[in-house]
């Protein structure tokens, strides 16, 4: 994965192609749950792998900043914030089970 930083007028700041992460794990948010960050087109995407036994509602978020909250018919999370509307992408649960991914 690779990014573009363009700091002010002067291009000899200017940089692209810089090389970055593709996926960065955090660890263990809660017992039996590892978050994963995972660039994926434009976007950094949530990963959260619950093992086997584990309550995936256990899960909890908060988004600090909105003002207001919905689901729209696709199941994206809309924030609706000070500078506009800000869009996440819906869930999407599968479960692996040998070499087979099962949605």
């Amino acid at each position: 994965v690779f990014v573009s930083r363009f700091i002010g007028n002067d291009p000899s700041r200017w940089q692209s192609s810089v090389p970055t992460y593709e996926r960065v794990s955090l660890g263990e948010a809660w017992p039996g749950i590892e978050v994963e960050l995972v660039a994926h087109g434009n976007n950094v995407e949530k990963v959260f792998i619950v093992a086997p036994g584990t309550d995936p509602q256990n899960i909890a978020m908060q988004l600090r900043g909105a003002e207001s909250m919905e689901v729209s018919g696709d199941g994206a999370l809309i924030a609706h914030t000070g500078n506009g509307p800000v869009s996440f992408t819906p869930p999407v649960a599968w479960q692996v089970i040998g070499e087979s991914v099962t949605p």
